[in-house]
């Protein structure tokens, strides 16, 4: 909840920073009522400074006010630093001043205990402080008094009502002010949280069905820019709100997951993967987020919803590295995420939400050490082990909600993963299958819902790599095909909404898979395809320089271009573009050197440039080979390095083989 206040009647623990309850609003109706009685602030201050002020409301006793009002005070200013005419003279009431006498007892006690240092000592609620008023002016005992028999009998016996009357329409006035300003208190809080669900339900809520929209990228431009400025507004006053620490946090991670998506996971539910290209951005709002969630969990470590909160938390910073890497931050939070996950799973094992989430935590990890499509360690045994971990939980959620479109989509990207790792280890076969699986899994969900951009984009990127086994197993035909029907529903997407960086950046992949299917058959098509794939990277990357996927399929476009112009005898120009994807590649490499995908495709680009200069060579130009010669040694370098590391597949097994016989035919043709 906000929070403000004004410094002259703020209370102790506002001053501190410290839980605000309704006994700070007694705090300070109990100095409004001193200075109605007195003419005064309950401190003595020599200065007007903020620091003296703060040292006074949380240090100095206030003065009794019988004792205040038979006082003129000279030299010093009362609180607040007001002028001659508000000053510090005994309080008037029609010409007169109020005796000190009528104040001594019931009214001094009821003030004081109004401003007690400590909340547990003062009224516990504005009524209760309003019913001793009332007592007080109806000759009652009040409980601001210790109660001796004395008293009490005094109070039935010693009515002195001309004394009372000089101050009963000062109370009376206060009471009604109390109750008036209790009432006003209550709708302002009510407004405030309907507001605050107002810009909940807009800026979160709206935005889920927002997402699944084509061409919907500018508006979330919008909301995030708007959810930033009010989340980072509402955390300054949040001070130790729990439930909206809580609300600010689960704002910085939907945020995060708009900013740079990766298939995020909050309350048991995929984030669309819709987002726009701000790694860096989402990095940011995602630690925000999580800083809150830590100080919560340390402060109430035993709250087994906070840590569900915290846990969710890890695995979002772990999905958006799984992109940007480098995959040793996605293992050091999905390392944090699960061991919380998993005891939270023990205790309540029913809960569906609590599995999808722990699923998808296995599949990160899994596709961190091992996924050859994102950064990852190349440790593809380590990553079969945690995907062995993931499926079982996603079969039976499936089995248990045929229905739920979410875990059915969670299958189609189990069956993807699957196909990537059976491509590491050179399983052909394998891989087709779990595509085609993956295809048929995206085509029940487009069909249920076909304007989905996140579905419709996931049966595309299922659809490409369908088509890259097939070239792989030489249908170039049946590949072209694939490949045609993933670029049409990419360019539509695209076509729809330009802006999203996830559409982009497949729509690229799209282009440059349809350009090598196309091959040398017709050149000029298959250049406008590359050219369209390489403007597509290089913009993504002038805006995103932080996500290594988006590095890596640059580098890998120019890869791709290389082997093209080989084919189409244009040598000096695939030694270019080999240059050019080794000078992309070595800057991700450099940036982050376990990154086994990157590693990967460098010892490729140095190939490629070796099979150029070769080319080259071959035509009579000697100095061609000793060029070929260092690429081809260079790409040998780093698959023995990989090989030493045990992070070589067994796909690339054969690979340092081969290199190491282009050299020695190199070494043959130079001493030609």
């Amino acid at each position: 909840m906000l929070h403000a206040w004004t410094p002259q009647y703020a209370s102790p623990e506002q001053v501190k920073g410290e839980t605000i309850t309704t006994v700070s609003d007694v705090y300070s109706l109990g100095v409004l009522l001193y200075e109605m009685l007195t003419g005064q602030r309950p401190y003595r201050l020599k200065s007007k400074t903020t620091e003296e002020l703060t040292k006074a409301i949380c240090e100095q006793d206030p003065t009794k006010p019988s004792a205040a009002t038979g006082t003129q005070e000279s030299g010093a200013e009362s609180q607040g630093g007001d002028n001659a005419e508000r000053g510090s003279s005994p309080t008037v009431r029609d010409g007169s001043f109020v005796n000190p006498k009528l104040l001594r007892g019931d009214l001094d006690n009821i003030v004081l205990k109004a401003l007690r240092k400590e909340p547990e000592r003062r009224y516990a609620s504005v009524e209760q402080f309003s019913e001793d008023i009332r007592r007080h002016l109806e000759g009652l005992p009040v409980t601001a008094h210790r109660g001796s028999f004395t008293y009490r009998t005094g109070k039935f016996i010693k009515r002195n009502k001309i004394a009372v009357a000089g101050a009963a329409l000062i109370v009376l006035t206060l009471a009604g002010g109390i109750i008036a300003t209790t009432v006003e208190a209550r709708r302002a809080n009510r407004r405030f949280n309907e507001a605050r669900q107002l810009a909940h339900t807009i800026l979160f809520d709206y935005h889920d069905q927002i997402a699944a929209l084509p061409g919907s990228t500018k508006v979330r431009e919008r909301m995030v820019k708007d959810a930033l400025q009010y989340l980072d507004n509402l955390s300054k006053d949040a001070g130790n709100d729990v439930s909206l620490l809580r609300e600010i946090a689960f704002g910085y991670a939907r945020v995060s997951s708009v900013q740079g998506g990766t298939g995020t996971v909050i309350g048991g539910r995929y984030i669309s993967l819709a987002n726009l290209g701000d790694t860096k951005g989402a990095l940011e709002s995602g630690h925000k987020g999580l800083a809150i969630l830590e100080r919560l969990v340390a402060l109430d470590p035993r709250n087994r919803e906070l840590r569900i909160e915290l846990g969710e938390g890890y695995g979002g910073i772990a999905g958006l590295y799984g992109l940007s890497g480098p995959p040793e931050k996605t293992l050091e939070y999905c390392d944090k995420a699960i061991p919380i996950l998993e005891a939270a799973l023990s205790d309540a094992p029913d809960n569906q939400d609590l599995r999808f989430t722990l699923q998808n935590a296995y599949l990160l990890k899994a596709k961190a050490f091992g996924n050859p499509g994102t950064p990852n360690l190349g440790d593809v045994k380590r990553a079969q082990e945690f995907l062995a971990k993931a499926q079982p939980i996603t079969e039976r959620l499936v089995a248990d909600f045929p229905g739920d479109t979410e875990y059915q989509r969670s299958l189609g990207v189990l069956y993807n993963l699957e196909s990537l790792l059976a491509k590491n280890n050179g399983e052909e076969k394998q891989v087709l299958d779990f595509s085609l699986k993956a295809m048929a899994v995206d085509e029940r969900l487009v069909e249920l819902d076909p304007n989905n951009t996140t579905f419709r984009s996931e049966l595309a990127v299922q659809t490409g790599n369908a088509g890259s086994s097939h070239l792989r197993t030489g249908d170039a035909k049946g590949a072209l095909e694939k490949f045609k029907q993933a670029l049409t529903i990419y360019e539509s997407m695209m076509a729809a909404d330009p802006n999203d960086a996830a559409v982009r950046r497949n729509a690229g992949v799209g282009y440059r898979n349809v350009a090598t299917a196309t091959g040398t058959e017709k050149p000029v098509e298959a250049i406008k395809n590359f050219n369209k794939a390489l403007d597509i990277f290089a913009g993504l990357v002038a805006k995103d320089s932080t996500n290594a996927d988006f590095r890596r399929q640059w580098a890998y476009t120019y890869l791709a271009l290389s082997l093209f112009q080989v084919k189409a005898n244009d040598s000096y120009a695939a030694v270019e573009s080999a240059q050019q994807g080794i000078k992309i590649d070595e800057a991700l490499v450099a940036s982050s050197p376990t990154n086994a995908t990157a590693r990967n495709t460098l010892a490729l680009l140095y190939r490629q440039l070796g099979d150029s200069h070769a080319a080259l060579g071959a035509k009579g130009n000697k100095q061609q080979w000793s060029d070929a010669k260092d690429a081809y040694q260079k790409a040998l370098d780093i698959y023995q390095e990989m090989r030493t590391k045990g992070t070589l597949t067994a796909a690339d097994a054969n690979k340092p083989d081969e290199l190491a016989k282009e050299i020695v035919k190199c070494d043959a043709e130079i001493r030609k």
